[in-house]
């Protein structure tokens, strides 16, 4: 019997994946009101399926799932950048907020960073030139708030979130649920595309509205022009989570 039961559990460390184990079914609401609740941290958010914070020097953005380790977004790279000497920089980072899976973060300067989980895709925006206290956003627009009475600034979200992504990040997105959807035409699509893609060409792309409006969408054509359209399409129809993946011949690689 003694036997049985070992092999058993063997067999359930083996196969089984970690969430089903041992206490990986995390309560996030707890772990925010936790992290919030300590009084180490600036600002504390909930970001995707972690929890994000300011760290209480303001120079660093961290996160975590379970509430104990806690990791550091690399803040060295940006994909797309409005200041070309940024790198070694030190950010004062005031104010954190999400919008739909990407984490935004208002700091001195007039400088927004854009968070994505793609690490490739991170941007970095000036938006104003005062030092951002506090950021709100809606589903159209980020405002942004400076010290001093009458510091305000209102820029439209699709001016600051971040639609690219890298085509290696496009599977795990797939994976975690999100359409992939080419919009070249049909002949070029059967001639060849990406396996678990959909056709929904550009001149028909209004079709995407038959989606969820909570859905994640993924982008790709030829060379990036159809698909950014198509971003901009989807962003208009009320969809939050959509990105562009480029061209075709850069994702095939991937898959």
């Amino acid at each position: 019997m003694k036997k049985r039961l070992l092999c058993f559990l063997l067999f359930v460390l083996i196969c089984c994946p970690l969430s089903v184990l041992g206490g990986t079914v995390v309560d996030q609401n707890k772990v925010y009101k936790t992290v919030s609740g300590s009084g180490k941290y600036c600002d504390v958010v909930k970001w995707g399926k972690n929890v994000a914070v300011i760290t209480s020097d303001r120079h660093r953005i961290q996160y975590t799932l379970l509430g104990g380790v806690f990791s550091d977004v690399c803040l060295d790279f940006f994909e797309e950048s409005d200041i070309p000497d940024y790198y070694g920089k030190t950010f004062v980072i005031n104010d954190i907020d999400v919008v739909g899976d990407q984490l935004i973060a208002g700091c001195n300067e007039g400088i927004v960073l854009i968070i994505t989980d793609c690490m490739k895709c991170y941007k970095l925006k000036k938006v104003c030139d005062f030092d951002i206290t506090k950021i709100a956003v809606d589903n159209v627009y980020m405002t942004v708030y400076g010290a001093a009475v009458g510091e305000r600034a209102k820029v439209p979200l699709d001016v600051v979130r971040q639609s690219k992504i890298a085509p290696s990040e496009v599977r795990q997105k797939v994976e975690n649920g999100a359409y992939l959807i080419d919009v070249r035409d049909k002949a070029d699509f059967l001639a060849g595309h990406i396996e678990c893609a959909v056709n929904i060409p550009i001149d028909s792309i209004e079709k995407i509205g038959e989606y969820p409006a909570n859905s994640t969408l993924v982008f790709y054509c030829y060379s990036g022009n159809r698909s950014g359209r198509a971003v901009e399409t989807a962003r208009g129809l009320g969809f939050v989570n959509v990105y562009n993946a480029g061209g075709y011949e850069d994702l095939l690689a991937e898959y």
